[in-house]
């Protein structure tokens, strides 16, 4: 029996030890929702990180609820949000209103972000990387909880979450404060690619691939309003096309915010949003089970 004590002690102090770690439950700003949660933190630290368990909890004055959108953001960009067999993350809606069952994507890429030049060396272990922007101007925290891409030469492989970023001139430096510390040393050889993040001012997914899948909305949403997308879990998504029970679904190539039969034959069309649960006509809207977690 002493060993069994002493093994349920042991077991019982890790536990209280994860739960001021991470915040659980009660020692976390989510009282009725339980929730796993990291602070965002100074540079060299983290960005925040956080799990929400649950619809309908309070966060401070807010009720947690993916069905309800605000103007203002409550929630880190991709917070996840369980609720049955269903998951969403918190996303920024782009300058265009989006009705419900329309399938998103990334905001496109900025050309003269990518692939720019390391303005000045950045030795291992700090928290800042200048660049050399192309002729496209950028604008105060653009960049906020995106990424920066070191893509060749010294460093190489790299990939590193954005705290924050001033405004900057078309072809001026721009110099990037990071949650994740330089590893390993770059140069002004070095080239970087600039990511926004993942999923803020998202867009309706048009039918010629210029950015990244995201999620489907669940409800309409407000032109730069701040809500939750749905990735995984049955969904009613707009309809191009016939799409047979139990087959992949993907992006239509003919209509914005749809998914049409899949075809893993056809280039372009081996990414599956999910397998088709519900099917109905041309331009209604069907039930996938989406898998863009």
């Amino acid at each position: 029996m002493g060993t069994k004590r002493v093994g349920l002690a042991r077991t019982e102090a890790l536990i209280e030890n994860l739960k001021r770690e991470i915040n659980w439950g009660t020692n976390s700003s989510f009282v009725n929702a339980p929730a796993l949660k990291k602070a965002a933190g100074g540079a060299g630290q983290q960005g925040e990180t956080l799990i929400i368990i649950g619809k309908n909890g309070a966060a401070g004055n807010v009720t947690v609820d993916p069905f309800q959108e605000s103007s203002t953001q409550l929630f880190g960009f991709g917070t996840l949000l369980y609720y049955g067999d269903r998951i969403f993350r918190y996303t920024g809606i782009g300058g265009v209103a989006v009705t419900a069952g329309k399938l998103l994507q990334t905001s496109a890429a900025v050309p003269n972000h990518r692939d720019v030049a390391v303005q000045a060396a950045a030795a291992a272990g700090v928290t800042t990387i200048t660049v050399t922007l192309g002729a496209t101007a950028a604008t105060a925290n653009q960049y906020k909880d995106g990424y920066i891409h070191i893509n060749d030469d010294a460093g190489q492989g790299q990939f590193m979450r954005i705290k924050s970023n001033p405004a900057a001139d078309a072809s001026a430096t721009l110099t990037l404060t990071l949650y994740d510390k330089v590893v390993t040393a770059l140069t002004t050889s070095s080239k970087a690619d600039l990511i926004g993040a993942l999923f803020n001012d998202v867009v309706v997914a048009p039918t010629a691939e210029t950015g990244a899948l995201v999620g489907v909305t669940a409800m309409d949403m407000t032109a730069d309003y701040y809500g939750w997308v749905q990735v995984s879990g049955p969904c009613s998504v707009l309809t191009s096309g016939t799409l047979v029970l139990g087959h992949p679904a993907v992006r239509s190539d003919t209509l914005a915010g749809a998914v049409e039969p899949g075809d893993h034959g056809t280039a372009g069309e081996n990414f599956t949003v999910g397998s088709v649960m519900v099917v109905n006509d041309d331009t209604d809207n069907s039930v996938i089970n989406l898998n863009l977690l």
